[in-house]
């Protein structure tokens, strides 16, 4: 561009008829919060020596860590939930995909109690994603677990913005299934879909209203059902996906007690990346419900700290990083 051209984009104010005080550069304000008190955690000195610590209700707002592979956020989430449980004020949990860094954890821990290490492979367990909320109104349990589980399942089963009928087949099966069980499974869902398709489907319900659903969903596409089914098999014929997601055998109530920490180890190198997704998803998910149904009922409110290392790796988020939720 001509100068001329330049100048009409750039105009930068004239010293002799503006009173402007240029300077080539200052120092960044000190905005390092001052945090004292048995609720906060010790994170390092900033440049001028002094210490930086952050407290229990700093981390309610969030926060999420960037920087290049080799950098330490690993280690920093490891020296955080380290410490933020030794303050007893909260519940930590770490879901890790890699496995390293659980096993950093243990080994910096003198005792073991009220520690909880959950690894699929090696220490099994089972977290259905489809168990329906323990709210006080079951409608409003219904409509808000159906509402969550298709968010889940357009990360996990990568479903395109235009899969409009493969939502509301899902959607409408999710509903009927609730209306009979509080905890229908992957598995029956894609049975469902073949029972329907076939004109098979045994799922009495007296409502009008769903028999006219079902009937509209018999008359969806071929390709919609293939779609769905397509994504679903795996999850009703591999039988470690069948035993990971159809039974939740875990005890929320006992693992999530005040001073508790829960290590979920789900490494995608031996898990997959669907597996890996729908696992993480769904621990987030069934810790929000937890939290919501103590809320909703009054009982004892304890703080949940979840640490999320490589939190991209789930699905929906951007960059790359490490989580604190």
């Amino acid at each position: 561009m001509a100068s001329e051209e330049l100048q009409g984009l750039l105009v930068l104010p004239d010293p002799s008829t503006a009173s402007v005080d240029f300077v080539r550069g200052v120092e960044l304000p000190r905005l390092a919060p001052e945090r004292i008190g048995p609720d906060t955690i010790r994170l390092g000195l900033l440049e001028d020596g002094r210490e930086f610590r952050l407290s229990l209700r700093d981390l309610y707002r969030h926060a999420y860590i960037i920087g290049m592979t080799g950098s330490g956020k690993s280690t920093l989430l490891w020296n955080m939930a380290l410490r933020l449980r030794a303050t007893g004020g909260a519940t930590v949990v770490v879901i890790d995909p890699h496995g390293d860094l659980e096993l950093d954890i243990l080994s910096s821990i003198d005792s073991l109690n009220r520690v909880y290490l959950l690894d699929p492979l090696r220490k099994p367990f089972g977290l259905n994603p489809l168990d329906l909320p323990r709210l006080p109104d079951r409608d409003h349990a219904i409509s808000l677990a159906v509402d969550q589980l298709i968010a889940i399942f357009e990360k996990v089963l990568k479903l395109p913005e235009t899969a409009v009928n493969v939502r509301y087949l899902l959607q409408i099966l999710l509903r009927l299934m609730y209306s009979k069980t509080d905890s229908p499974t992957l598995g029956d869902i894609y049975n469902a879909i073949v029972g329907l398709k076939l004109g098979t489907l045994d799922l009495p319900v007296d409502d009008p209203e769903w028999r006219i659903q079902t009937e509209m969903l018999q008359k969806l596409q071929d390709q919609t059902f293939l779609s769905a089914l397509s994504r679903l098999e795996p999850f009703a014929h591999n039988k470690l996906l069948s035993r990971i997601t159809s039974r939740t055998t875990i005890v929320l109530e006992e693992m999530l007690k005040p001073d508790s920490l829960v290590l979920f180890r789900i490494s995608k190198a031996e898990l997959g990346e669907g597996l890996l997704q729908l696992l993480a998803s769904s621990i987030i998910l069934r810790l929000w419900f937890y939290v919501l149904e103590r809320a909703m009922l009054g009982k004892p409110r304890t703080p949940i700290i979840v640490f999320i290392d490589e939190f991209s790796e789930y699905g929906g988020a951007t960059g790359c990083g490490d989580y604190i939720i």
